[in-house]
């Protein structure tokens, strides 16, 4: 869950899919979309299924740099605004920097704005605010941070002493986890599926 992911960027994500698969002695394959998957053979080779449980999640992308140093952020994915609105976010730049921020509107302070109740939260309204000492489009481009940045938002993932799961992203990360459980359960007990089986893990599902 804590892992960045989304849409499109694999960097983070693949190689810990990897790791897993390692530790079952299984060798990961990609495509050019850099979708992982992992092929187990089955008892009966006549046929071959998939089970797919995409990586991704939804999250933003830097539209624009203001002169103030604030990023005007655009969605990936079906993001609902007014739900990210003061939550941490990660910047993760071409070259792998990460850069802490929160995400607000830019009437964000009822003490201070008129509208801070009233105005839409939506791609035109809504920025991050970078926990760095930036106040101009250069300070941020100084930091390395471009248009099209992924813009990841905090999970808050909670286990609870109960047993129940809270988290953003549980769909479909909590999928990616049955899988590598059911594949742990299969070398476990000595197993093969019925039919050749391919667990694969896109990135384009949001």
């Amino acid at each position: 869950m804590k892992i960045p992911s989304p849409t499109g960027y694999y960097r983070k994500l693949n190689p810990v899919l990897e790791q897993y698969a390692a530790e079952l002695g299984l060798e990961m394959t990609y495509d050019n979309k850099s979708t992982a998957y992992l092929t187990i053979p089955g008892e009966d080779p006549s046929k071959t299924v998939q089970i797919a449980a995409h990586a991704d999640t939804i999250g933003f992308m830097v539209r624009s740099i203001d002169g103030d140093g604030t990023l005007r952020v655009r969605n990936v994915g079906g993001v609902n605004y007014q739900s990210t609105e003061g939550e941490s976010a990660t910047v993760i730049t071409r070259d792998g920097r990460q850069y802490t921020g929160l995400i607000a509107c830019q009437s964000h302070s009822v003490h201070v704005f008129d509208d801070a109740r009233s105005s839409p939260r939506d791609e035109h309204t809504m920025i991050v605010l970078l926990d760095e000492k930036v106040s101009s489009a250069k300070d941020v481009k100084e930091l390395g941070i471009r248009n099209g940045d992924f813009v990841a938002v905090q999970p808050r993932c909670t286990i609870t002493e109960n047993g129940f799961i809270k988290s953003r992203f549980i769909d479909d990360k909590a999928a990616v986890a049955i899988c590598f459980t059911a594949l742990k359960y299969l070398k476990e007990q000595g197993l093969k599926p019925k039919y050749n089986t391919i667990f694969s893990f896109p990135y384009g599902e949001e």
